[in-house]
């Protein structure tokens, strides 16, 4: 699987956009970021679980994208 990674800047350009349209955007403060893993670590196993190796992979891609 390919990883694209766009600049931090992209990013937030894209998210004032949408938040321009109405969209709301909420971004998970640092001190938040374990308590929603925690929260969600049931969730993305029973993924893992019912997707086989593709969801595994995907959340693997996934966690190591969001460390960059």
């Amino acid at each position: 699987m390919r990883s694209v990674r766009r600049p931090k800047a992209e990013d937030d350009r894209c998210l004032k956009e949408l938040a321009a349209k109405g969209m709301d955007v909420y971004t998970v403060p640092a001190d938040e970021v374990k308590l929603w893993q925690d929260a969600t670590a049931s969730v993305i196993e029973k993924f893992e679980q019912e997707q086989g190796d593709f969801g595994k992979q995907l959340v693997e891609d996934c966690r190591k994208a969001s460390k960059k």
